[in-house]
């Protein structure tokens, strides 16, 4: 699954398949999900390298993020239910697509947990919470994002590229962020899913 950065589409798809959804916030990705669907290809040039520019302020990030979240959700919405069933779709790429589109989901339900451990741990409740082997999870959800970053490293590595030791900072600094981006999550799911609020395409401040 394609999942952000640059792309390029041949004019045939969108004379085949039709131009961009401007219903959904993240239109390269619901195009891509499309091409998959019908059976086409995506293809990664990982030699590529390009940089993007990050809004300037919290709020400008937090509004970029909260329209990708919600954008990322109306995509899983459309195709988790019909992209994994299609006929002409490898197994690898059904699989691809079950795992990322259940990704953008799922963070939501981390806030949802995290409570629900503290009550589980505080001697104050002494109440259970029905959160089969919470320790193994949250173990497990600090230790994959730094175990992904030193693969990422390592990878570079052999490579030939080369970073700033400021950036293996980001190792130990990602569970952190995974934190806050879990409640961006929950957030896009409630103005999604519960209050089913209209899309605003917020623009960054630039």
């Amino acid at each position: 699954m394609f999942g952000g950065g640059q792309a390029f589409f041949r004019q045939e798809v969108f004379d085949e398949f039709g131009g961009f959804d401007e219903e959904i916030l993240i239109e390269d990705i619901d195009m891509t999900s499309r091409i998959h669907e019908f059976g086409k290809e995506i293809r990664v040039d990982p030699s590529i390298i390009t940089y993007e520019e990050h809004p300037t302020s919290v709020r400008g990030i937090w509004h970029q993020r909260l329209r990708w979240s919600r954008g990322w959700m109306q995509v899983a919405r459309r195709y988790l239910p019909t992209l994994p069933f299609q006929r002409d779709v490898s197994s690898r790429k059904k699989a691809d697509a079950i795992y990322t589109y259940t990704y953008a989901i799922a963070p939501a339900f981390f806030v949802l947990g995290g409570p629900l451990t503290v009550v589980h741990w505080s001697s104050t409740f002494h109440a259970r919470t029905y959160f089969p082997n919470d320790s193994v999870f949250w173990t497990a959800f600090t230790i994959v994002p730094i175990l992904a970053a030193s693969l990422v490293f390592l990878q570079d590595w052999r490579d030939g590229l080369t970073h700033h030791r400021r950036e293996y900072l980001a190792m130990f600094v990602l569970p952190f962020y995974y934190s806050v981006q879990s409640v961006l999550f929950f957030v896009a799911f409630v103005q999604e899913f519960v209050l089913e609020r209209p899309n605003v395409y917020v623009k960054t401040d630039r």
